[in-house]
């Protein structure tokens, strides 16, 4: 994980996909404990996130200073799109990834409208 610290700090300019954050803080979650022996806040793993979310931060800081305004023909291409329901959006993700449908199954699935 460091390496990938290092790695976005010289990525300067460029805006990271929110899920490389996630992932980082998913491993660490899972990885280190809460608490040590003794009931002891973990104050190594506490670290390690606040570095994370503080990154997160700056990066938002520096978000703001973007001003970006969409070229009219992306603009009028977009809003002429098409949208899938939700229910045809996860019938699409089953043919795409049966695995993670068969976990939930059909009635039984679980997602943000359910």
């Amino acid at each position: 994980m460091q390496t990938a610290w290092k790695r976005r700090q010289q990525q300067q300019g460029v805006v990271p996909f929110l899920g490389t954050f996630l992932t980082d803080l998913f491993k660490l979650d899972t990885a280190m404990e809460e608490y040590l022996e003794g009931n002891e806040v973990n104050h190594r793993k506490k670290n390690k996130e606040y570095r994370v979310l503080t990154e997160i931060l700056l990066l938002q800081v520096a978000a703001d200073r973007y001003r970006i305004e969409p070229e009219q023909p992306f603009r009028a291409w977009f809003q002429s799109g098409t949208w899938l329901s939700e229910e045809e959006s996860y019938t699409l993700s089953c043919q795409l990834e049966p695995r993670a449908c068969r976990q939930t199954g059909g009635a039984g699935r679980s997602h943000p409208q359910a």
